[in-house]
């Protein structure tokens, strides 16, 4: 099986496997966002955040390609090491795509950066360190700046991976598609009605403390956080006395996973931590519950404009010649600080422990 199309090194395996005939004639790999530039510029280049995303072409240290691109026989085929900025001009266009869309002959072109990495861009040039950003659309993806790229035990097997940020500096990550089973029960629970913009606290507080009624991954089987669990409902009867009691145990199960997700990024040390995207954005219990199970940390949600800001930053970086940071004046977020339920830390830890016994 080919699987999800996120992984550059499983292509070209497959790729070298299937046609290896037309493999051999290769003489240039390049990354999505470069292969773009290329045909823009006629240059060819490479920077760290598309090689070094879940594609297992770049090491552990980001200074040379991995074992995987030297077995793949690919290491002469990619543009050589060290990356550029990610801030910086591949090139400008060449004259015959100048005329061919009407662009200005020294119109720049950007190295390009991948997606999640772009959205972290807002919180560097702020000058946050400490913390760790929970976006969401179909997969809820948890990014966190660390030290260094190290797993620990229990996490292989998981879709725990580092990614790399436009500095270069390892990004643990876990993703899960913690929207597309929000979107899968939306349906299913709430029928067309809206959604609720409160938190009914005295029927959180009720699921958590009868410990009972469970909302379990995985909708989509062998993906996310816990592979091996299979989508079910515990305490069926309770759950379905009436909608909001179903919809508060589904999103209180997503809330489980999300604080799963940003441990397993970014431990218990994030001092700061932003959500964003559909989920927290449609979900007061789900932001609420992750706030109150990080007491030491400031949660945030709003939006800062995602990957498309933090990709409008780095072009305005190539445009004038700067460093991201040195725009901060002109980066605006949207941000609003998550208070804590008023729960019992006790009862609340309990019901998340007895999720997790559930589908570890």
């Amino acid at each position: 099986r080919f699987g999800w199309f996120i992984n550059h090194g499983k292509q070209l395996w497959w790729l070298k496997k299937r046609f290896p005939e037309q493999f051999a004639q290769v003489t240039r790999v390049l990354m999505f966002p470069q292969y773009f530039g290329y045909l823009l510029t006629g240059s060819i280049g490479i920077e760290p955040t598309y090689v070094g995303c879940h594609g297992y072409l770049l090491d552990a240290d980001g200074k040379n390609y991995s074992v995987v691109a030297k077995k793949l026989g690919v290491v002469d085929k990619l543009p050589p090491l060290p990356c550029r900025n990610t801030w910086e001009s591949l090139g400008a266009l060449k004259p015959e795509v100048a005329r061919q869309t009407g662009l200005q002959p020294d119109c720049l072109v950007t190295m390009g950066v991948h997606d999640s990495n772009a959205a972290l861009v807002p919180y560097f040039v702020k000058g946050f360190k400490s913390f760790a950003v929970q976006d969401s659309g179909t997969w809820i993806v948890t990014m966190s700046p660390r030290p260094k790229a190290a797993f620990a035990k229990g996490e292989l097997g998981k879709e725990v991976f580092f990614n790399r940020s436009i500095y270069g500096q390892p990004v643990k990550t876990s993703i899960f598609r913690g929207g597309a089973e929000f979107d899968f029960y939306l349906t299913k629970v709430l029928r067309g009605k809206e959604l609720p913009q409160d938190v009914n606290l005295d029927l959180l507080r009720q699921v958590v403390e009868r410990r009972e009624a469970f909302c379990l991954p995985t909708v989509d089987r062998g993906s996310g956080l816990f592979p091996q669990s299979v989508a079910r409902l515990e305490g069926v009867d309770f759950i379905f006395r009436d909608a909001e009691t179903a919809w508060c145990v589904v999103n209180l199960g997503l809330a489980v996973q999300g604080y799963y997700a940003l441990r397993l990024a970014a431990g218990k040390d994030a001092k700061e931590i932003f959500i964003e995207g559909n989920v927290g954005r449609s979900n007061p219990v789900y932001r609420s519950v992750i706030s109150s199970l990080f007491p030491k940390a400031t949660v945030s949600f709003g939006s800062t404009g995602g990957a498309p800001y933090g990709a409008a930053i780095l072009a305005a970086a190539c445009a004038e010649g700067k460093r991201p940071e040195h725009l901060a004046d002109r980066v605006q977020m949207q941000l609003q600080e998550v208070p804590k339920l008023q729960l019992a830390p006790k009862a609340l830890r309990g019901y998340v422990d007895a999720f997790l016994n559930r589908v570890s």
